[in-house]
């Protein structure tokens, strides 16, 4: 009742209350069923009980819950880790012979151990899969090589071969990174004669695809600067703090509020030690922001998410699956935005490889990997940094 009349109040007794409240009483019906008291419900707990698709169609009252104080925020590590094991239970259904899923059980629990390894080692930079995302974006790869092998009439995991690898590249729009672990776990976790190697990834330079020339990357900043529109407002400037600071777009979408402050009349972001002022007009656009920064979800229309760009979801930020709807009409990919940025940084007069790394959080690898491609002029600026551990 409570969730009801905090609805009539924020649309004021729209007609469309009703159907709100016909949808949503299904969660409330889950709880009703599954939870003797509210001391027993956690975020966790929710999550492993109605699964992602069922957090989807909920977003709206499970926002309540946490606003309400009822639950913790939707956007926990943990509440992914258990959405994560329903995602793979479908890829699961997805293999038809008892061998390809007993494979994919092993290799899942491959990832987790090494990431309770890694983890209890203190790694944090990484190429492991480290979060549920990566995890299940290696399941999802494996799911595609084996079904490529049941195909063929494989029997075992040592009959996957090089030959499936190239019939998914060839037949599919498969990213081979999707890959890379689960091939990875087949050479060093399975008995075969032939190691089995994916396809270079990236251009002719060890660069990744996509990146943008100099005229399309200032026509793509004149875009972003005059998507001005309410809706847009938000995912505008994350693109240009993408595009003209280098950064990866769910670092930015992950900001919280306290990384972004007012000095000296421009707004200034946290990305790694150092502040960074904005561009003016730039700054000026975030200033706009932050006027009418609010959640999307009618249940929580306030100003007090913990992240600079909240999402529809309660407690989360905004999602990249979101940006990359939205930059899908412009022809450009998130991944796009920071290797175009950091391709016209290193080719810039002004470089200098401290600011990639000190203010930007850029990794004196990447970094160095541009330059070499782009602008080995500036090789000897790389031995200027202090060395990393």
């Amino acid at each position: 009742m409570a969730y009801t009349d905090l609805l009539l109040e924020r649309v004021e007794g729209s007609r469309s209350i009703p159907g709100y409240i016909r949808k949503d009483v299904g969660l409330f019906a889950h709880l009703d069923r599954h939870f003797e008291s509210a001391s027993k419900l956690t975020n966790v707990r929710l999550a492993q009980l109605i699964g992602p698709r069922e957090m989807y169609r909920y977003q709206r009252a499970c926002g309540y819950l946490v606003s309400s104080g009822l639950i913790e925020s939707l956007s926990n590590p943990e509440v992914s880790w258990a959405l994560t094991s329903w995602r793979v239970c479908t890829l699961k259904a997805e293999l038809r012979s008892e061998w390809a899923q007993d494979a994919l059980d092993s290799f899942q629990t491959h990832l987790l151990e090494r990431r309770s390894f890694l983890a209890s080692r203190g790694h944090r930079r990484t190429r492991e899969p480290m979060t549920p995302k990566g995890v299940l974006s290696a399941m999802y790869g494996a799911t595609h090589l084996l079904k490529t092998a049941e195909k063929r009439g494989g029997t075992t995991i040592q009959d996957i071969t090089q030959r499936d690898i190239q019939a998914l590249l060839s037949q599919s729009n498969l990213v081979p990174n999707r890959l890379g672990r689960f091939v990875a776990y087949l050479n060093t976790e399975t008995p075969r004669f032939h190691r089995l190697k994916l396809p270079r990834i990236g251009g002719s330079r060890g660069l990744p695809d996509g990146i943008l020339s100099a005229d399309a990357y200032e026509d793509l900043i004149q875009i972003l600067m005059q998507a001005d529109s309410p809706p847009d407002r938000a995912l505008a400037i994350v693109s240009l703090l993408c595009l003209l600071y280098g950064q990866a777009p769910y670092r930015v979408l992950r900001l919280r509020r306290e990384q972004a402050r007012l000095r000296d009349e421009l707004w200034e972001v946290q990305f790694a030690q150092e502040w960074v002022p904005l561009d003016p007009d730039v700054s000026q656009r975030m200033a706009v922001w932050m006027d009418t920064r609010r959640e999307f979800s009618v249940v929580e229309a306030t100003d007090a998410s913990p992240f600079l760009f909240p999402g529809r979801r309660a407690g989360s930020p905004l999602s990249t699956d979101t940006l990359h709807a939205w930059l899908r009409p412009y022809g450009v990919k998130p991944q796009q935005l920071q290797s175009s940025s950091i391709a016209q940084l290193v080719q810039s007069e002004a470089f200098h490889p401290s600011v990639a790394t000190g203010m930007l959080g850029l990794t004196r690898t990447c970094v160095t990997k541009y330059v070499k491609a782009l602008a080995p002029a500036h090789l000897k600026l790389i031995d200027s940094l202090v060395p990393t551990s």
